[in-house]
């Protein structure tokens, strides 16, 4: 069995020296990690997959920065549009107004004539019936004669 002296090459307390403690009393071992050697081999597919992954998420936010560009290009001449509607229809909006006004006018001039027809259609049966009288006495005056 191995002990950590053995695997990170670190000397039994007894042989440590007094300088190896910190001022709060904890060992500070000696930097032996130069002589660990490399582990290229096992690391470097896991740096080879991470990079792929970042290359991959550095594409997807590009494409989405420029959705993002293209969807707010496109809100704007929503809201342009948006805006000449509503120009619109406050135009359209005078122009209801004032062809309300004018049917409300031509409604009144309706009724006007109306009343006015039918005063002259009661003219109309009064001079009719005022004919009738007078042929009626012309013919009596005819057979009179």
């Amino acid at each position: 069995m191995y002990s950590s002296q053995d695997l990170f090459a670190t000397p039994p307390l007894a042989q440590v020296q007094q300088h190896d403690f910190t001022s709060k009393g904890l060992y500070t071992p000696q930097d032996n990690l130069l002589d660990i050697g490399g582990f290229d081999f096992a690391n470097n597919s896991e740096v080879l997959k991470l990079e792929k992954k970042m290359e991959n998420v550095i594409a997807e936010n590009q494409r989405l920065k420029a959705e993002n560009k293209k969807a707010a290009d496109r809100e704007r001449l929503l809201v342009k549009r948006v805006e000449e509607l509503e120009k619109k229809s406050e135009v359209d909006q005078f122009e209801i107004d004032i062809l309300k006004v004018r049917v409300s006018e031509l409604e009144e001039e309706k009724s006007r004539r109306d009343a006015q027809n039918e005063y002259f259609e009661l003219k109309h049966k009064e001079l009719n019936e005022a004919k009738r009288a007078k042929d009626h006495e012309l013919y009596m005056l005819h057979k009179v004669v």
